[in-house]
């Protein structure tokens, strides 16, 4: 059997989604991207297999207790990695597109203080790049979008250098 659950953009309803979830008494519970909702999960069961798929920080978020030893009943994808690796995004965006001179970094308040974002900002001067942040709410995206639309991250440059490929 499969149940499909969503809270339809209205994040309000996620404890609740959760706790009828929990008692469906199902084999495993399966959840997108997004630590609020395994996290609201997490609070209803600790017996219920949870699959992520896609945690940004799995430790920083509670849900494991490390990526080498999880322990609990979490487990998942992770979309971050450190920020390291975030960085070499950043260098791999430059390198594809080596007139780009603006960058705009779509995230979350939270990312954008966090450790990844830092590290792209520390990297943008030497890349010849700035960055500059489009934050969104899990629940608003136009917002970012209206700022990326007015504030132009190179899109002139960006649209020649893909057509000429």
């Amino acid at each position: 059997m499969l149940e499909r659950r969503s809270a339809e953009g209205r994040f309000e309803r996620i404890d609740e989604i959760a706790a009828e979830l929990a008692g469906l008494k199902l084999d495993v519970i399966v959840t997108g991207s997004g630590d609020f909702m395994a996290q609201a999960l997490q609070r209803v069961t600790k017996s219920v297999p949870i699959v992520v798929s896609g945690s940004f920080d799995p430790v920083g978020a509670g849900l494991v207790a490390s990526l080498s030893h999880p322990g609990g009943n979490i487990t998942g994808f992770i979309e971050y990695i450190d920020p390291e690796f975030e960085t070499k995004r950043l260098e791999l965006l430059k390198e594809a597109v080596p007139n780009a001179t603006r960058v705009a970094f779509l995230g979350m308040k939270e990312i954008w203080d966090g450790p990844s974002a830092q590290a792209v900002r520390n990297a943008a001067p030497r890349l010849g790049l700035t960055i500059f942040h489009a934050e969104h709410t899990p629940t608003n995206y136009a917002d970012a979008f209206a700022l990326m639309t007015r504030d132009r991250p190179d899109p002139y440059e960006l649209r020649q250098q893909t057509a000429h490929r």
